[in-house]
């Protein structure tokens, strides 16, 4: 079942093996993929976005979940059964762009079927995302795989050599350098099981750098701790401001009455 809390947030209840629910969000500062045990809120009014999921995906089966390099691109792929029993490939693509984020769903024909945000070839140069338009990955401006890191990176700008490199774990991995071969730093990072949450950030490596206290949890147990407060203050923020929205066109409405 496909449900969607607000404007940003999808969650896929899945049953196999047990019962987990894979939360997906759009949002500009918090968006992610996750696996999530925190209590979903009520669902929001139908959505055209979330129609067209449930039409295509509700009851299918998640195949396989991959990220495109080292990039902020997750590639969810569904197997789903159609009216006539055609059991059809289709992909659910999230792009992590911050303001840009997008949900994209795309069939077997490597077509765009829709997104949460449509955008027009007058928009963007690159690429179009409208329905019936093929899909193509964002730019990735031709940067190196992180596996190629070397001693000598430490005196460059890793983020404009390296692909899916943040300001945070860049300055990590310069720090780290100093002391440690490549290959142990990205050990750690192919391989950590353990969330590394700071007051004001979290990473999966712990942020020497940084020199402040941290809590240490499994993945995505941290994930939920991290945002669950957050959450529920943009929760409300956005539902207030729907509510201030109304209440000002009541109040024009009433005003070019009098």
């Amino acid at each position: 079942r496909i449900t969607q809390p607000s404007e940003y947030e999808f969650l896929f209840h899945c049953f196999g093996k047990g019962r987990k629910t894979l939360y997906i969000s759009t949002h500009p500062r918090f968006g992610r993929l996750q696996f999530t045990n925190l209590k979903a809120s009520s669902n929001i009014d139908m959505t055209h976005f979330l129609t067209i999921l449930r039409k295509y995906l509700d009851g299918g089966t998640i195949t396989k979940i991959h990220q495109k390099g080292h990039d902020r691109i997750m590639i969810i792929e569904v197997d789903h059964r159609d009216e006539l029993g055609v059991i059809r490939p289709y992909q659910l693509i999230l792009e992590l762009m911050g303001r840009y984020a997008n949900l994209i769903l795309v069939g077997d024909d490597g077509k765009i079927i829709d997104a949460t945000k449509r955008m027009g070839s007058f928009e963007s140069s690159d690429r179009a995302i409208v329905g019936g338009a093929p899909y193509t990955f964002p730019d990735s401006f031709e940067k190196k795989d992180i596996e190629n890191l070397s001693k000598e990176d430490k005196y460059l700008s890793l983020r404009k050599e390296y692909e899916g490199i943040s300001p945070v774990l860049e300055q990590e991995i310069t720090k780290r350098l100093d002391n440690e071969k490549p290959e142990e730093i990205l050990n750690k990072i192919f391989n950590s099981e353990t969330l590394f949450v700071y007051e004001d950030d979290y990473h999966i490596l712990e942020l020497t750098h940084k020199n402040k206290d941290f809590k240490t949890y499994p993945l995505m147990d941290g994930l939920d701790d991290y945002y669950k407060d957050l959450l529920n203050l943009e929760r409300i923020k956005s539902h207030t401001g729907n509510l201030m929205k109304v209440i000002r066109r009541e109040l024009k409405r009433t005003k070019s009455k009098l």
